[in-house]
């Protein structure tokens, strides 16, 4: 071990006698007449010092025992010097190199910097790796509700928060919170944001300490209703109040409710959802008066509430788990199990056993973490697909050029230079290049995200911080050196493979056309078109895909149709205002200029926004085994007129269904299929709210099949009735049928709002054509995505294939010259080259289509009406590689039927 540790030393350093160290300061300050010192620092335990006389300076070696020096590193600093100098005259190559390498790296940088905001990076806490999320996947019966905190396994009720908190050991405390969405009212201006409720010990328990005031105490959500105050956050502070340093006291108004301001939280912390950052805290016990109607403090079959703890210090999480199962287990079976009333026996005793999961919270907790993982796999793949290609064309160029440089090395190896020399000066050229290319690579990752970005933000995808960090540049810099080493191997290895007598003689020309490099060459590009094959037909899937969902009848009309949404409830509005509101907003519109008609829905059609319920519907068997469930909607007057969703029978909704009128319902056409309605469903009766209900609301009409929450989703069974039958009117969304230029409109539809409440924030304010594009979006950037990447890699293929025909004709001179000296003609030579381009090309494409069947198969989910191996798309994409393959074949061709044959027997 010792001699191997040795052995290993004396790669980075040497020993030198005392001769070697005086004529080396000679030297250097000979060399350099302005120096009048030289110095050097030996180590202590030798007690070495060196001076020698040299005008007023002296330079002296005291002890004649060797010291030590760093010539590995000495020899790096002048490889990368030598590196970037040949870089930069030959420019042409390294930018073809950098910007083939930029291309790939920023790719995946970009990918990257994706995942690590999504997935990786930690929230602004301190000792953020010690925090825990809590989860109860498993059967729960009674009312669920979840948000983009995290999915519905993540919620508890309200009592077992506080019973966990209150009689767990492992734990510093167990935290609670809900998201709240208000209208936030501050400095004079009204606008949609978002409240954390949080528990008192929220802060606490993150370890957070304030900007400026307070946080909560227990005192601010002692009792139902709590306390009246609320936290900004910094961004929030900054924005809305100047960053005054006097805002403690001042006060904000959520959903019509005035909270003074107790303090501002820790700068760069937003929440605890990744993706959703928030405006405010309040007291958790404020939501009954945010929302009204709300009151399940006390209930045990409310699931609502999101925890996460922090471990006691030396407590690790596989101990915490038994602890906190061992509590919970006993507070379902003691508790909360005799409350399930409905239950049979093997459904409490899974209700019983379900598991408390305890899962690392360094992260947060979010329903992008959640959903995000199988998405970046995905786009890592893509881009690495990117980057082989890019590595490739890296690989191609090196071994060309050091074709060239025959002589050169082997002018190197004569005067004494070893193989291993060799090597080591060409794979730090390539790491040279492999390093500009990924600074390139960074940028273009950052513009790659910032595109990114404002694709998304359209289509209400949650924000991240992008920003670069430690994880980042570690990820561009190891992807950077790990293509300079892999790709920059065989080019070193082959290169340095020399026979010297023929090289110096300036065959070089010739030593480098070996079997093993031109198998190599072929070989990469063999890879490159099988790659560029499998993007070229994912992209086709994904573009035919977009154009089904194209393709596809809404059932609306969304000409000279415009929407917007308005929340009359978060702003403070009782049930029987906001109803009043909304039937003023409708004979406003209705009447405002150019404006047609104008109705409103409780629920935005094709806006992923979808309200559920069980229904009893007249003739339809009850029973345990039976899909009681319907989408609804509650719609203002003349809505069929207006949206343009035909009536196939019966009647619109009109004025007079008011509160006291008879109940009544307009059901769609797969309502009437579901519940077996038959051919006459008018006059029948349904029931709301439960297969029990009473069969009280007459079906008075039915409409044909629309789009109800997305463009590609399947419509559902649909009932609508009139809002203004409904207890509990929160907002509505409106659509105005117009007769002018709906830009023109949605200038006079804030207007017209605004007379009736100026303080009231117009949501999602747009063309129903736009709407319908955003909904398509997520469609939209995966086609965009998949056709960028798959052109960004038919173009480096065909740049790779260019090189290498370019250099295997110049190889070829010689051989061309005799086949046209005997009589070949230039059309014959050019399909020679381009017959080999063609049959390199369909043998690749064959491999390619392979893996391109196997990538449909793992995307067919996310196509639509069409499966993963559309022969008519595969055919289109080894259409398309062909046509490139043969497009970049053509000068190289044309240049091999150019040459004079004379001039080409004569070349070497």
């Amino acid at each position: 071990m010792r001699r191997l540790l040795r052995r290993f030393a004396r790669l980075f350093w040497r020993r030198r006698d005392a001769d070697a160290i005086r004529e080396e300061l000679a030297f250097h300050v000979d060399e350099d007449a302005d120096d009048r010192i030289a110095t050097g620092v030996a180590p202590d335990d030798a007690r070495r010092a060196a001076r020698r006389e040299l005008g007023n300076a002296t330079i002296v070696v005291e002890d004649t025992r060797a010291v030590w020096t760093w010539p590995a590193l000495e020899r790096m600093v002048g490889d990368v010097r030598y590196a970037l100098r040949r870089a930069v005259r030959a420019p042409i190559f390294s930018l073809v190199a950098i910007v083939s390498l930029a291309l790939g790296i920023g790719a995946n940088a970009a990918v990257f910097s994706l995942y690590n905001a999504v997935l990786l990076r930690p929230l602004p806490v301190p000792d953020a790796s010690a925090l825990v999320n809590l989860a109860s996947p498993g059967d729960k019966d009674g009312s669920v509700s979840c948000n983009r905190s995290g999915s519905c396994d993540n919620v508890f009720s309200y009592p077992m928060f506080r019973d966990l908190d209150k009689r767990q050991d492992v734990l510093t405390g167990v935290a609670g919170h809900w998201m709240e969405r208000v209208n936030l009212a501050a400095a004079g201006s009204t606008a949609p944001g978002q409240i954390d409720l949080v528990s008192s010990n929220y802060f606490s328990v993150l370890r957070l300490a304030p900007a400026i005031g307070r946080l909560f105490g227990p005192d601010d959500d002692r009792a139902a209703g709590g306390a009246p105050v609320v936290v900004l956050t910094h961004d929030y502070w900054l924005s809305h109040f100047n960053g005054a340093s006097n805002v403690v006291g001042q006060t904000v108004v959520a959903n019509g409710i005035t909270l003074t301001v107790v303090g501002v939280a820790a700068e760069g912390f937003t929440g605890t959802a990744v993706g959703v950052p928030v405006d405010a805290f309040a007291p958790i016990t404020l939501r009954s008066r945010l929302e009204p109607e709300f009151n399940d403090y006390a209930a045990r079959r409310s699931y609502w509430v999101y925890l996460f703890g922090r471990l006691k210090p030396g407590v690790s999480i596989d101990a915490a788990r038994p602890s906190l199962n061992g509590l919970y287990h006993a507070i379902l079976a003691n508790v909360d199990a005799p409350l399930q009333t409905k239950m049979d026996d093997a459904a409490r005793a899974r209700f019983v056993s379900r598991p408390l999961a305890v899962e690392p919270g360094a992260g947060g907790q979010s329903r992008l973490r959640e959903l995000a993982p199988t998405a970046m796999w995905m786009l890592f793949a893509v881009t690495s697909v990117v980057l082989l290609i890019a590595c490739a064309n890296l690989a191609n160029l090196l071994l060309a050029r050091s074709a060239a440089r025959t002589a050169e090395l082997a002018v190197r190896a004569s005067i004494g230079a070893s193989r291993g020399r060799l090597v080591g000066q060409l794979l730090i050229e390539a790491c040279t290049l492999s390093a500009a290319g990924g600074l390139a690579g960074l940028v273009l990752g950052q513009w790659l995200l910032a595109a990114l970005s404002r694709i998304l933000e359209p289509m209400g995808f949650p924000t991240v911080d992008t920003s670069l960090d430690w994880r980042v540049l570690t990820f561009a810099v190891g992807a950077s050196l790990a293509t300079g080493l892999i790709f920059g191997v065989f080019p070193a290895l082959h290169s340095t493979r020399i026979d010297l007598a023929p090289a110096l003689k300036d065959q070089g020309a010739r030593s480098t056309g070996t079997r093993s490099a031109a198998r190599f060459r072929a070989a990469m590009i063999f890879v490159q078109m099988a790659l560029a094959t499998v993007l070229l037909v994912s992209a086709g899937l994904f573009i035919r895909s977009l154009v089904n969902v194209g393709r596809v009848d809404l059932g609306i009309d969304v000409d000279r149709l415009i929407t917007f949404t308005i929340y009359p409830q978060l702003n403070g509005y009782a049930p029987e205002a906001t109803r009043d509101l909304l039937e003023r907003a409708e004979g406003a519109l209705a009447v405002a200029p150019g404006a047609e008609r104008a109705s409103a829905s409780t629920v935005a059609l094709v806006a992923d926004s979808y309200h559920g319920t069980s229904v009893n519907v007249e003739g339809f068997a009850t029973g345990p085994d039976k899909d009681h469930g319907s989408a609804y909607s509650r719609v203002g007057p003349d809505f069929f007129k207006t949206t343009g969703i035909r009536l196939v029978a019966g009647r619109d909704i009109a004025a007079a269904d008011r509160p006291g009128a008879p109940k009544v319902a307009v059901v769609n056409e797969t309502f009437v299929r579901k519940f077996h309605l038959g051919s006459n469903p008018i006059g029948k009766r349904i029931g709301i709210g439960d297969n029990d209900a009473p069969l009280d609301t007459e079906i008075v009409g039915v409409a044909a099949d629309a789009a109800y929450n997305g463009v590609t989703t399947d419509v559902p069974p649909v009932f609508y009735a009139p809002y203004r039958q409904d207890d509990h009117p929160g907002g509505a969304t409106f659509y105005v049928r117009t007769s002018i230029d709906p830009d023109s409109m949605l200038k006079t539809i804030p207007a017209v709002m605004a007379r009736l409440d100026p303080n009231l924030p117009l949501e999602q304010l747009r063309t129903m054509a736009e709407q319908v594009r955003v909904n398509e979006n997520g469609s939209r950037v995966i086609a965009t995505l998949a056709v960028s990447f798959a052109a960004l890699a038919t173009l480096l293929a065909s740049i790779g294939l260019y090189g290498v025909l370019a250099y295997t004709v110049s190889q070829r001179t010689r051989e061309f010259g005799v086949r046209m000296a005997l009589g070949a003609a230039p059309g014959h030579v050019r399909r020679l080259v381009l017959g080999h381009v063609a049959r390199l090309t369909i043998v690749a494409a064959v491999v390619g289509i392979g893996g391109a069947l196997l990538v449909g198969r793992a995307v067919e989910s996310l196509l639509f009406r069409m499966n993963g191996h559309d022969p008519w798309v595969i055919a289109a994409g080894v259409g398309v590689l062909l046509a490139v393959a043969l497009a970049a074949g053509a000068a190289p061709a044309w240049r091999a039927s150019r040459i004079d044959p004379i001039r080409a027997l004569r070349y070497e």
